[in-house]
């Protein structure tokens, strides 16, 4: 429990109380239960704004909570690799730039195109899902979030960090071979009680096309930094609900370890 409050500080702006654990790659190993606990916070808000906004505006106000109990930390990693990428013509051009505070304009597009592509998301899925349960309509905001989290070890341990000495390295000298195997099979229990085998395919899927991703990154950073790490999880956030809503247009779901209690 101490591991998961720790997390939950981490990733979120929630205070949640307690010491934090004297072995730190405990942290790491919970981080898609501690993406999962956030998700069910977003589907909370998402089904009591439900009874009051169509599927567009419930998109917008799950968006909202989203970004506000992860304080923007995510998205500001993003808005951040995006100047930076947008800006330098060099590795470390890049990276000052990405350490400098204020938004550019390519950091600001980032940010419009990611908000607009996850409430477009977000609400084609509501939309979708008015045939189904209403618990089920709100699975894929507690399944994107615990997906996207516990892959970020393996981001860690696989590729070096860019910023010797900056938070992101911190944390990946945290990212022990146990620590990155238990997140990842705590991400695929989670994908695999909701969605059932097509729920290891869009594991499999994003957890690939996230590694893809940041191999371009680091080959052009020299590594990861913690800004990138924030990309990467707003970014998986998107292809998981994007690989749900693919579920749901060719009605390719199968069932999960839900089913059997629902």
């Amino acid at each position: 429990m101490r591991a998961l409050a720790e997390a939950l500080r981490f990733l979120s702006i929630i205070p949640f109380p307690g010491r934090p654990p004297k072995k730190t790659s405990i942290v790491l190993a919970v981080y898609p239960w501690a993406g999962a606990i956030l998700g069910i916070i977003t589907a909370a808000a998402a089904w009591i704004f439900g009874w009051i906004f169509s599927p567009a505006g419930v998109a917008v106000v799950t968006v909202a909570v989203r970004i506000a109990i992860s304080g923007g930390l995510h998205m500001d990693g993003l808005a951040d690799l995006a100047d930076g990428a947008g800006g330098g013509r060099n590795r470390e051009k890049r990276l000052i730039i990405m350490s400098d505070s204020r938004l550019g304009s390519f950091g600001a597009l980032a940010l419009l195109v990611m908000v607009a592509l996850q409430i477009m998301v977000i609400a084609e899925l509501m939309m979708n899902s008015e045939s189904l349960k209403l618990m089920q309509s709100l699975f894929p905001l507690i399944f994107a979030p615990a997906l996207s989290r516990g892959i970020i070890p393996l981001m860690m341990k696989v590729f070096p960090s860019a910023r010797p000495g900056g938070m992101g390295d911190r944390n990946r000298s945290s990212a022990s071979p146990a620590a990155v195997i238990t997140a990842l099979v705590s991400a695929l229990f989670i994908a695999v009680f909701f969605y059932g085998i097509a729920g290891i395919v869009i594991t499999a899927g994003v957890t690939l096309l996230i590694l893809f991703g940041a191999a371009r990154i680091s080959k052009q950073l020299g590594g990861l930094t913690g800004d990138i790490y924030g990309a990467l999880i707003e970014t998986a956030d998107l292809l998981a609900l994007f690989g749900i809503l693919l579920l749901y247009r060719f009605n390719l779901s199968t069932p999960g370890l839900v089913s059997l209690i629902t």
